[in-house]
């Protein structure tokens, strides 16, 4: 049966607080470089276009190229995943060691060792960039191949992907999704892993649900 602490002198609540109080405040940072680095990235693709002749009827040959370099650059080693994997690195630590020091509180020894943290916070950029990295160039392939079957110009491809991969309202909702997701998910592999680390003191792990007008009834 779930709990639910309502009572603000309950520690639970308090740790509850504190760490919702922070998520909050960070959510506004994972945000940020994810809007930038799909800005910066519109703008890269539109130039592979544009330099593939923008007012050229579509050609396989020349669509195909374009799809391989934007795949390329998103897979683990090119520069669009490297710019994701880089630009969350600092994030993901501040809020992985936030998340393990609350277990670890005061008077206990933090468990982890650097070499330990690095391992995960490194492992959690790498997958936050290869996500979205497979994702979006999917997504680029796909309005390719929608163009190429509409008969569309290299140009007019270009434009349905400006609209359809990196608009505006669409990288909202995607950054405040990686925002969301990602800085939460740090906080609690920072939790769990110094839990784990802390020589059996933790047995085991309870979810709570609360009363603040965001947790539906049913949790």
């Amino acid at each position: 049966k779930p709990a639910r602490i309502d009572d603000e002198t309950d520690l639970r609540f308090r740790y509850w607080k504190r760490t919702m109080d922070e998520l909050d405040r960070r959510e506004k940072e994972f945000y940020r470089p994810a809007m930038a680095l799909f800005a910066s990235q519109k703008r890269s693709v539109a130039r592979l276009f544009a330099e593939a002749d923008g007012g050229a009827r579509a050609i396989d040959p020349v669509l195909d190229e374009i799809d391989r370099r934007i795949r390329a650059d998103y897979a683990p080693g090119g520069d669009y995943y490297a710019a994701w994997r880089e630009a969350y690195l600092k994030l993901i630590e501040e809020t992985y060691l936030f998340g393990a020091q609350q277990v670890a509180g005061v008077g206990f020894s933090f468990g982890l060792r650097p070499p330990e943290v690095m391992a995960a916070i490194e492992a959690r950029a790498a997958r936050l960039a290869e996500l979205v990295g497979s994702d979006t160039a999917r997504q680029v392939t796909a309005a390719i191949r929608a163009g190429e079957l509409g008969g569309l110009s290299v140009r007019e491809i270009s434009r349905l992907i400006q609209s359809t991969v990196y608009g505006e309202r669409m990288t909202d909702v995607r950054a405040t999704r990686i925002a969301r997701t990602e800085s939460a998910g740090s906080v609690g592999q920072g939790s769990w892993d110094q839990a784990q680390a802390m020589d059996g003191l933790y047995q085991s792990k309870e979810w709570l649900a609360f009363s603040d007008g965001k947790t539906r009834p049913t949790h």
